[in-house]
């Protein structure tokens, strides 16, 4: 017969939540995938700080700056990816086991760490980016007509300089305005993952509220039970006077009628 270890303390151990085998292989595999977009954001990481090394220098030109947008789409893509992977692990152990909600807690911290380094050296590059925009190719006299006279040859020349200029404007507004637009909202991403922990304490402050308002009404009914209880002693104590008292007058009725046959 096999018996049972004895179990030493009067504290059980908590009971386990056991998940099924396609819960565990989702969150198995989102688990993943946010490990490998955090890597995947610290490489963007990396060629950002290289890029910014080079900004302003005479290594400087189109093909970095392209490189820095390619980049930028890229890991913001990733960021956003991820904070919706990270909001579906904190739906998937809401009511899981310690251990994986802990797994959960570093893997949002270290997502939170790498974005926010993200975000810092994002806004570094832009300020560099804008302080040493490219301009257009300087402007280029063309071939020069010996038939034309000076004045018609100046006036063509200022016509062109006057291009260059509205295309050097125009090219300007256009890369400020795409600088600007390569930056990632850090605040939204804190406020999305954020979101999903208000829902959940709302969820369990409706969970308490149920639970208390069952407990007032299990005292009021205990309550309710207790006066009954007491309202039916009452009622009996009553019938058993009034049922005493009906005897005694039976019992002083019938003494006085055998008195009376007696005469």
């Amino acid at each position: 017969m096999n018996r049972q270890p004895p179990m030493y303390g009067a504290i059980d151990p908590a009971p386990q939540v056991v998940f099924s085998d396609e819960r565990i292989v989702e969150f198995n595999n989102v688990t993943e995938s946010v490990a490998t977009n955090i890597d995947t954001i610290n490489s963007g990481i990396k060629t950002l700080e290289n890029a910014s090394n080079v900004i302003g220098t005479s290594k400087d030109n189109r093909g970095l700056r392209n490189q820095i947008h390619v980049t930028q789409l890229s890991t913001n893509r990733i960021a956003s990816v991820s904070t919706e992977q990270i909001k579906k692990l904190k739906l998937l152990v809401a009511k899981g086991d310690k251990s994986r909600k802990l797994q959960v807690d570093r893997l949002e911290e270290s997502f939170k760490e790498a974005v926010k380094r993200y975000s810092d050296l994002q806004k570094k590059v832009a300020n560099k980016q804008k302080s040493y925009l490219l301009v257009p190719e300087t402007v280029e006299d063309g071939e020069v007509d010996e038939n034309e006279d000076d004045e018609k040859q100046l006036q063509a020349r200022k016509t062109r300089e006057l291009a260059f200029e509205q295309e050097f404007i125009e090219e300007r507004e256009r890369r400020i305005k795409q600088i600007e637009s390569d930056l990632l909202d850090i605040n939204q991403i804190t406020r999305e993952l954020s979101s999903v922990v208000l829902s959940q304490r709302d969820a369990i402050d409706d969970i308490e509220r149920n639970i208390d308002s069952t407990g007032v009404n299990v005292e009021y009914g205990a309550k309710e039970v207790a006066s009954a209880a007491r309202y039916q002693n009452r009622s009996r104590k009553k019938l058993v006077i009034l049922v005493g008292i009906a005897l005694v007058c039976a019992v002083v009725l019938i003494i006085i009628l055998a008195v009376e046959l007696k005469k």
